[in-house]
């Protein structure tokens, strides 16, 4: 499913991050950098509710169908993240699958 097909309305509240530059590598240096985040993540979409939550992608995935993780606002660290055994979605159209149902 490209991005470009699915008009902003459909997944909202989420939004793409790429399409603000400067907001997507904030994200990007706070997950990785600041809360140190023990996997590479790639964040493409931003919840705009009181959860905060970013959804990325697993940055260390080069098989071309990477599984999407969320970091949740509330969190201040990713360092001691077990990230296997955390909630993720198995890639971006499960992603998408949950964004047009609300969820």
């Amino acid at each position: 499913l490209a991005l470009t097909t699915v008009p902003a309305e459909k997944i909202h509240p989420w939004w793409f991050v790429a399409n603000q530059p400067q907001k997507a590598k904030m994200f990007f240096d706070i997950i990785n950098h600041e809360m140190k985040s023990s996997k590479l993540l790639i964040p493409f979409a931003k919840i705009d509710d009181d959860s905060g939550d970013v959804a990325c992608f697993d940055g260390d995935d080069c098989g071309g169908n990477p599984k999407v993780y969320f970091s949740v606002g509330s969190e201040t660290s990713h360092e001691d993240t077990d990230w296997e055994s955390r909630y993720h979605l198995e890639d971006f159209d499960a992603w998408m699958t949950n964004a047009l149902k609300g969820q």
